[in-house]
């Protein structure tokens, strides 16, 4: 069960992740718009969520640094990159 939990706050963070990147909007709306295409479901550890998406977020330059640094061959594109 915990699993479960822990799988769908991690997609949860990248969907919300990928609608403010790729809308550039903000992460309350952002956050809003994935809620809503969840049925008005939020995530069970929301709180957790939305720390992780600012982290991310604030973090997003030596994040991309240290994933191009340390790709050993191909350099993820995508969905995986994001997640």
């Amino acid at each position: 069960m915990a699993d479960h939990h822990v799988n769908r706050s991690r997609d949860f963070v990248v969907r919300v992740f990928t609608e403010v990147m790729n809308e550039r909007i903000p992460l309350t709306q952002a956050w809003s718009r994935v809620v809503y295409q969840n049925q008005g479901q939020e995530p069970h550890d929301s709180d957790w969520c939305r720390e992780m998406i600012a982290g991310i977020l604030r973090y997003k330059t030596r994040l991309d640094w240290i994933i191009d640094t340390y790709s050993l061959k191909k350099k993820p594109t995508g969905w995986t990159r994001k997640a």
